[in-house]
């Protein structure tokens, strides 16, 4: 399951790293985690998490931001970059779905979709996406197109035994 988040459509890259953008990766990054159905879950928060660990204290918004910048371009192209996009004011947050027979895909993916509709107005737009999304589309479709042929078939074998008997 990947979440593609766009948040805070201000135009304003210089000063990314804010209190409120940062506190709304965590909270649906907890969220997240909190879910019995989701695995390792993945974004910008786990390695804002891990900074706060090497440093032994929370770094606060000018310290990540200063650290994002003093980054050499060959970490944030395998830390940072799948996680974050500035340029496109984009965040993507990756869980992994623990594969089991009692889980149902669908409430999961509408649970997380109105948890973040419900929860942060400051989300300009956002998409759950990823095998888990395909694989459950799949599926809706593959029940919607069996019950529709099972039902042309009833259908067209009565049709067929009143031709057939010339009664009903």
């Amino acid at each position: 399951l990947d979440l593609d988040i766009e948040i805070f459509n201000d135009g304003n890259n210089k000063t990314w790293f804010t209190e409120e953008r940062i506190k709304t990766i965590k909270l649906i990054h907890e969220y997240l985690d909190s879910k019995k159905e989701i695995g390792k879950v993945q974004s910008l928060y786990s390695l804002i998490e891990m900074a706060n660990l090497i440093n032994k204290k929370p770094l606060n918004t000018f310290e990540l931001s200063v650290l994002y910048n003093e980054v050499p371009e060959n970490y944030k192209q395998t830390l940072i970059k799948p996680y974050l996009s500035i340029e496109k004011n984009m965040v993507k947050i990756s869980a992994r779905i623990k594969d089991s027979d009692n889980i149902n895909r669908n409430n999961l993916i509408i649970e997380i979709n109105n948890y973040i509709e419900d929860n942060f107005k400051n989300i300009e737009e956002f998409k759950t996406n990823g095998l888990l999304v395909l694989y459950n589309n799949m599926l809706q479709s593959l029940f919607s197109s069996q019950i529709k042929s099972f039902g042309f078939i009833l259908i067209s074998i009565f049709l067929m035994f009143i031709i057939l008997f010339r009664s009903i």
